[in-house]
């Protein structure tokens, strides 16, 4: 095929993806968040109810992209994104009481600083949402991934006892629940993971705390990473990308590491794969370290292209992130194609 020819497929199946979006994304801006239960037979993904999460991660995929649909598509997400923002400027997964998920949530850091993320991008006034991401850090220079009342919120009264009463609304995910295996709650008050860290270090840019960064790369480093709602550490290296290409140059040293743990994985080819989105994950990971045109990212790129989703339009929800205990998976379609646009938008 003549250059000529490669690149009118590549603008029109960008085009093609674009639309796909529009079309998808609801009246209030939102991109519907869908979830997965593994073990059940047929496996179906069904929506979730209002979350920002998916939405904000498609947003972030479209950041660069300079087109006029792109720009309208980023207005309406950022309109319903900033329609779920609640005290003190934070953001949770779900809403309370939402009469689809059981069970209430903290609002937490994650989805916090993304958001903070894409609306200063904008020209927003996100302090006290970063102010609060500083603060939520331990002892051990990680992020928490809760926003509780814990004591580095003490100096600001107000903040702190919404925060326990908060901790009241939400306490039944912290204690044992029979419905699960072992026994075991479903999230921890001391949950800490890098994949959440990495999004709280791009949030905060040059504010975030030098320790922290230090702490994450000598975590990758020793292979000491943390995982939690993201059940592979190539999805924590996709975020900690993100966070250099967005300006944090303290991530520069992690590359080589990165790189390898990319070829190693190789390429997944089974569409039925569970890990199969990491193939346009990783592709992004390496064209944000600037490390697409070596070998494997051209023959990456190349199997990513002639996926059948792209030319065919049959974009599916993959499992981006999890439950800690695996039985949950969530995505969307429209976050799938979403990754994919980032891919080919060189």
């Amino acid at each position: 095929m003549e250059v000529h020819e490669q690149l009118t497929l590549l603008m029109t199946n960008i085009e093609k993806t674009l639309s796909f979006l529009k079309k998808n994304q609801e009246e209030t801006g939102e991109f519907k968040s869908f979830c997965c239960l593994p073990d059940n037979e047929p496996k179906e993904w069904r929506y979730s109810g209002d979350s920002p999460f998916v939405t904000a991660n498609i947003l972030f995929c479209l950041r660069n992209v300079k087109h006029g649909e792109c720009l309208k598509i980023r207005e309406n997400g950022l309109v319903y994104l900033k329609s779920l923002r609640e005290n003190f400027g934070l953001w949770r997964y779900w809403k309370h009481n939402n009469g689809i998920m059981e069970y209430n949530v903290p609002a937490d850091v994650d989805d916090s600083s993304l958001i903070a993320f894409l609306l200063e991008k904008r020209g927003d006034d996100v302090t006290c949402t970063l102010e609060l991401v500083s603060a939520n850090v331990s002892f051990r220079n990680r992020y928490y991934t809760w926003f509780l009342p814990r004591y580095q919120f003490l100096p600001s009264p107000r903040v702190f006892l919404w925060l326990w009463y908060e901790l009241y609304k939400t306490a039944i995910v912290f204690l044992p629940n029979p419905k699960i295996p072992k026994y075991e709650p479903i999230s921890s008050p001391w949950d800490s993971e890098h994949g959440v860290g990495a999004h709280a270090i791009m949030a905060l840019g040059k504010r975030a705390q030098s320790s922290a960064i230090t702490q994450m790369v000598k975590d990758v480093q020793q292979n000491d990473i943390s995982l939690q709602y993201y059940d592979h550490k190539l999805f924590v290296y996709h975020h900690i990308s993100r966070a250099f290409s967005e300006g944090v140059l303290g991530f520069s040293v992690l590359k080589n590491i990165i790189l390898n743990t990319i070829q190693q994985f190789g390429i997944t080819h089974d569409e039925q794969d569970e890990f199969y989105l990491l193939n346009v994950v990783n592709y992004i990971t390496l064209k944000n370290y600037g490390l697409h045109h070596c070998a494997f990212g051209k023959e990456l790129r190349g199997f990513l292209k002639s996926d059948p989703m792209v030319s065919k339009q049959k974009w599916r929800p993959y499992k981006y992130w999890t439950s800690k205990q695996r039985s949950w998976w969530a995505g969307s379609p429209e976050l799938t194609a979403a990754l994919y646009l980032e891919m080919l938008y060189d």
